[in-house]
């Protein structure tokens, strides 16, 4: 199980610390996954690829949507009134995913397993750590001030905090390798049992 340093992040230092940890711990994490099972679909769903690939998206996407000029989020969303604190979005974000929700336009493309699947792991990894890098480049242009005073909408939470944001990118990471983790032991046990 992935964890984050520190547990109950705030300031734009914690965050940056926490997305920090995460790199590294999902790069390991999905590099420990056998290539063959990697890209399978024989355990439900997106594959383990799939969810890499959809998570290396998201944190792209998030990179790019903080590079837009602020007064832009103030003219359509608004000034955050109330801010949430980690524990509470968590709790909150883990009770919506409880209803399946529809990824739309984040949804990953559905691949075949590829001929090479070692080295379409190496390419994911790399894609995966660019993101990371383009996320911690635009939070470092980002105020610990504005972090709580601009609002964006995201998709499954509706119109939050910069901070929340942040928050929210964090516990879907961990929602994704959390997911991935228990679809390995339930097939580990699967196998075991036969």
């Amino acid at each position: 199980m992935i964890v984050i340093q520190p547990e109950n992040p705030y300031s734009r230092e914690e965050i940056l610390s926490c997305l920090a940890i995460l790199q590294k711990e999902v790069e390991h994490f999905f590099h420990k996954v056998p290539p063959n099972v990697f890209f399978s679909h024989s355990l439900g769903g997106w594959s383990v690829g799939e969810n890499f690939s959809h998570l290396t998206f998201t944190t792209n996407m998030l990179a790019l949507g903080l590079k837009i000029p602020k007064i832009i989020f103030r003219l359509l969303y608004g000034k955050p009134v109330s801010e949430n604190s980690f524990l509470e979005l968590k709790s909150s974000f883990f009770e919506k995913l409880k209803t399946p929700q529809d990824a739309g336009i984040f949804a990953p493309a559905i691949e075949n397993s590829p001929r090479d699947p070692s080295h379409k792991l190496i390419i994911l990894i790399r894609e995966w750590n660019n993101a990371c890098i383009n996320l911690v480049s635009s939070l470092e242009m980002i105020t610990e001030t504005e972090l709580s005073v601009y609002r964006i909408q995201h998709p499954l939470m509706g119109r939050v905090s910069f901070r929340e944001v942040c928050y929210l990118h964090i516990l879907h990471i961990l929602h994704h390798t959390s997911k991935i983790e228990t679809k390995l032991k339930n097939a580990s046990r699967s196998i075991e049992s036969i």
